[in-house]
């Protein structure tokens, strides 16, 4: 993806990491968003959990790495980044869509959301126009079912999700699939949406958005403690989390003489 902007990458456990602050990314989307392009820019934002996924998923390693913008999004990969002489900054998937919809004045967005369960991506769309009534917000009339190597589980699905974004004609597509899915489902079908300008996998982002989920409080975010807060009010996912504490380590040591990419 073209930008007047030039983002060094790292690479950590083998997947691509950008390296820039909020302001950076907010600075790289406004370019991109009044860019003459006909394909969208691909925004992931991986966490230890999700390059310990990726470490046995070559699917997902090539889907992470083919994105355009690559934010860290976890404490693990601020300091294991420290540790190998750079600095690069936390940045949430929240975060980026929020502080990008609050600087956006030039004109209204179109944003396009799909993903949840039930009517949480409708619900996370109201939140998001009271919040930000200039822009508009669309939603899926349905949540497709998507399977774990993020393809349709049905095809009539496939054609009419497709369909939808395509006549959205959205700026920005938000898709909370959940990780892998999402990643997956993105770098199989972004090119059917050469009108969108952004593509980014939000994961959690819009259970709380719709009020399903309460999000860390400031201070816990502040000290890094985003992930504790996940572990006590999502115990399901307790495993995974445990597995990313121990295992990530581990492939920062496999993967020890990692260089900069650009």
């Amino acid at each position: 993806m073209d930008s007047v902007y030039s983002i060094r990458k790292i690479s950590l456990a083998n997947v691509n990491i950008s390296v820039l602050d909020m302001n950076e990314a907010i600075g790289w989307a406004g370019s991109i968003l009044s860019s003459k392009t006909n394909k969208p820019a691909f925004v992931v934002t991986p966490n230890p959990e999700i390059l310990v996924e990726a470490s046995r998923n070559s699917s997902l390693v090539k889907a992470l790495n083919e994105a355009d913008m690559s934010f860290a999004d976890g404490t693990g990969l601020i300091l294991a980044a420290k540790l190998k002489g750079y600095k690069i900054h936390k940045i949430t998937g929240i975060d980026f869509v929020e502080d990008l919809i609050r600087h956006h004045k030039t004109s209204s967005l179109k944003i396009f959301i799909i993903g949840g369960f039930d009517d949480t991506a409708k619900n996370a769309a109201v939140f998001l126009k009271k919040c930000f009534p200039r822009h508009d917000f669309q939603v899926a009339s349905f949540a497709p079912f998507i399977n774990q190597d993020g393809t349709f589980s049905r095809d009539y699905e496939q054609k009419k999700t497709l369909n939808e974004i395509v006549h959205s004609f959205a700026d920005i597509l938000i898709v909370g699939f959940g990780a892998p899915k999402q990643e997956l489902w993105i770098s199989k079908y972004k090119d059917n949406f050469p009108m969108i300008k952004i593509v980014i996998g939000i994961g959690g982002a819009l259970d709380i958005w719709a009020g399903n989920k309460i999000r860390a409080p400031k201070f816990l975010r502040f000290l890094g403690l985003e992930w504790a807060w996940r572990f006590l009010i999502e115990p399901k996912r307790a495993s995974r989390m445990l597995n990313a504490l121990f295992v990530f380590p581990l492939l920062l040591l496999r993967y020890g003489h990692e260089k900069t990419i650009k």
